[in-house]
């Protein structure tokens, strides 16, 4: 393990190593709850939101680069355009485009209520994210409304297809919810089932089905034809390890934010996700492989490394790491709940926050991430929380990814 040691930063030392995994980084005291995920943009900057309304922007060797202050709550995780540009929403309903020096605004957009979810864009520079009001909004790369879509209470991040069509699970009534597709010009409809489910996590898979995650471990897979190709129940399992690190009040105020744990697929199509204490493997038709059992809830979503590690986090402080089998091949203690989603990058560095108020950054011996459809939280390091245009596969590939 090497060991890096900067002024002002404490060194990463807790590392458990069952495998030759080697990591080593900093931490950094944000002094706020970190319950969002570092985004990571092309130049390697690291930013990360913090709920006292800053956002800060790192090297990968965790000096500090910028600050920006709104002067209202953060209550979104940042996302990188492709052109640079850092967005991310307020508590106040201000949505900012920001340059990658930090230093201009680029754009910044009045939404006139909470923004609730992340941000994600498409390849033209628009960027769709929901507000308290019920409302989804699409913005221009000017910051110029394109359209609202009114009426959807969205209680999922909106992903992007390869088609441009943007999903976002919500309601629309008091007494159901579900999946709505937004096309282009604004016009929505409901896409797949009515669920009672009160939220949801999504992912897009190189076929184009839709892996859903609902409350109570619901996982679904949607066609692109809306109709659903199968649908499994994961059993939470409970929390079992009895010390767990100790959170500040802020950050204990802050934690029942976090949302939880999502799918992510596999570059042979398998979806991980978390329910309860419980780590699952699912295969491309809805089947379990495996089950892995951590020492508190899961609420982060797993990142994919190119060498099949899958990193994660729980609610005992523990960065858990297993191989594709769901055997453990590392753990990392840090000093609070890890719900924040991790964030791989190219070069195999790893970033997330923790209940302790400090951004944790760990080289891994994942040369990146995996060359999967959906491989970590919002897709991608940058969280552009798009899919991929579809890619021509193996036969037998195809046939396992439902087309």
């Amino acid at each position: 393990m090497r060991r890096l040691s900067f002024s002002g930063l404490l060194l990463v030392t807790a590392v458990i190593i069952l495998a030759p995994l080697p990591a080593a980084g900093f931490n950094i005291a944000m002094d706020y709850w970190l319950g969002s995920s570092a985004a990571v943009g092309n130049d390697d900057t690291v930013l990360a939101v913090s709920t006292d309304g800053k956002i800060k922007a790192f090297d990968s060797q965790g000096n500090k680069k910028g600050e920006y202050d709104t002067g209202s709550e953060i209550t979104t995780s940042a996302a990188v355009g492709d052109d640079g540009s850092v967005c991310f929403g307020t508590g106040n309903g201000n949505f900012y485009a920001l340059n990658a020096l930090f230093n201009q605004i680029v754009y910044k957009y009045e939404a006139g209520s909470k923004i609730v979810t992340d941000p994600v864009s498409d390849r033209d520079g628009n960027c769709y994210f929901a507000t308290d009001d019920n409302k989804v909004h699409c913005v221009d790369s000017q910051g110029n409304q394109k359209w609202v879509s009114n009426g959807i209470h969205a209680t999922s991040n909106p992903v992007v297809g390869a088609d441009g069509k943007v999903y976002i699970y919500g309601s629309t009534s008091p007494i159901s919810a579900g999946v709505y597709v937004i096309n282009p010009d604004g016009s929505r409809e409901p896409f797949g089932p009515a669920s009672l489910s009160a939220s949801a996590s999504l992912s897009i898979n190189f076929a184009g089905n839709l892996i859903v995650k609902t409350d109570g471990g619901y996982v679904t897979c949607i066609g692109p034809d809306g109709n659903v190709r199968w649908s499994y129940q994961a059993p939470a399992g409970s929390s079992s390890r009895a010390s767990k690190p100790e959170v500040s009040p802020r950050a204990a105020e802050q934690a029942g934010s976090a949302v939880s744990s999502g799918p992510v697929i596999d570059v042979d199509g398998t979806i991980y996700f978390g329910n309860g204490n419980k780590f699952y493997a699912l295969t491309p038709a809805g089947a379990k492989k495996w089950d892995y059992t951590a020492g508190g809830d899961i609420k982060s979503t797993a990142a994919i490394g190119a060498d099949g590690t899958i990193y994660f986090g729980s609610d005992d402080g523990v960065l858990n790491m297993l191989d594709r089998n769901g055997a453990p091949v590392g753990l990392f203690f840090a000093g609070g709940a890890i719900q924040a989603s991790p964030t791989l990058t190219p070069d195999g560095k790893l970033y997330f926050g923790a209940a302790d108020g400090k951004l944790y950054g760990l080289e891994t011996s994942s040369p990146g991430l995996a060359k999967s459809a959906w491989p970590m939280y919002m897709h991608d390091p940058r969280h552009t929380g798009r899919a991929d245009r579809k890619v021509a596969l193996p036969f037998l590939n195809l046939l396992l990814l439902g087309n």
